[in-house]
């Protein structure tokens, strides 16, 4: 029987993980294919299939970057969140731009990944891109300057000690800019806010 997109794909090397994972995701209703091979999973999934796949750090053949930029290179629809023991802005700003839709820090909450999870199969879902641009574009007007370049400095994967210091002002003040720009672009999260640039620096090039 060919799998649909309801199937949750969990790719991880680490077995206790990987145990816990599913056994979360089972009890929320959800059918899961657990995987400790990168190229076994990719081997056994079709190219047109739409995918919700959650992925570690590290299998037994691929990295989780790797496998995310195998997934993103498929011409089907796809979601992948990357879970991972590193939860620097610069590990954030990796996986989004291999393809992640999520990003979730070790130890993450049973709540965060099943929203997660929720999210991934809205959008694999989907029939074609959101039309959101106009949107986004009306509250990226709303930024003032300084928000601006705080917002530049965190799709660099800068953190807040080194945003601060390029632009000369204390880490505070940078918490309260991103704080303030992420309220104002309606996105909760450092991954959300990534993605939704990674998203749109991928449809300029494409022009």
């Amino acid at each position: 029987m060919r799998e649909t997109h309801q199937v949750i794909h969990l790719v991880d090397g680490d077995g206790a993980i990987r145990d816990a994972v599913a056994f979360l995701l089972i009890g929320a209703g959800h059918a899961v294919r657990v995987h400790d091979s990168g190229q076994g999973f990719l081997a056994g999934t079709a190219q047109d299939q739409r995918t919700v796949v959650i992925a570690g750090p590290a299998m037994r053949d691929l990295s989780g970057l790797e496998l995310l930029r195998s997934l993103k290179a498929r011409p089907s629809r796809s979601a992948a969140i990357m879970i991972s023991g590193q939860g620097d802005v610069a590990a954030a700003v990796d996986a989004m731009k291999a393809g992640a839709m999520d990003f979730l820090q070790k130890p993450f909450s049973d709540d965060d990944l099943l929203r997660a999870v929720a999210a991934a199969h809205q959008h694999v879902s989907q029939d074609g891109p959101a039309k959101a641009d106009t949107a986004e574009n009306e509250r990226l007007r709303q930024l003032t300057r300084r928000e601006r370049e705080v917002l530049d400095g965190l799709i660099e994967g800068l953190p807040n000690k080194l945003i601060a210091a390029r632009l000369n002002i204390s880490p505070r003040t940078v918490e309260i800019h991103r704080a303030n720009l992420m309220a104002k672009l309606q996105v909760k999260t450092l991954p959300q806010l990534v993605r939704m640039f990674v998203d749109r620096r991928g449809k300029a090039a494409a022009v």
